[in-house]
């Protein structure tokens, strides 16, 4: 049985993209949004997160670069990577 590293995001963007390492690297944020009803008050929640996004590709860092701006609403396909920090 094979293995699955995938995530399907889509909300917004927190602030334009950085750039580092020269043009290889770009970094933002993005913010999803969960909604659900509340079981005892039948009232509806929300509940945001935060996503730290890196894209370590040259050339679809240059694509994010030209299109991906603060505020804009977008669809992502990726595979999620653990950081630590010491």
């Amino acid at each position: 049985m094979s293995c699955i590293n995938e995530v399907t995001l889509m909300g917004y963007v927190k602030d334009d993209p950085m750039t580092f390492d020269g043009k290889n690297l770009v970094i933002f944020s993005l913010r999803t949004t969960d909604k659900w009803k509340d079981k005892a008050t039948g009232e509806e929640r929300m509940a945001d997160e935060w996503h730290n996004v890196v894209v370590w590709n040259e050339k679809l860092a240059e694509i994010v670069r030209k299109y991906v701006k603060k505020g804009q609403h977008i669809h992502m396909v990726g595979k999620i990577k653990s950081s630590t920090y010491t």
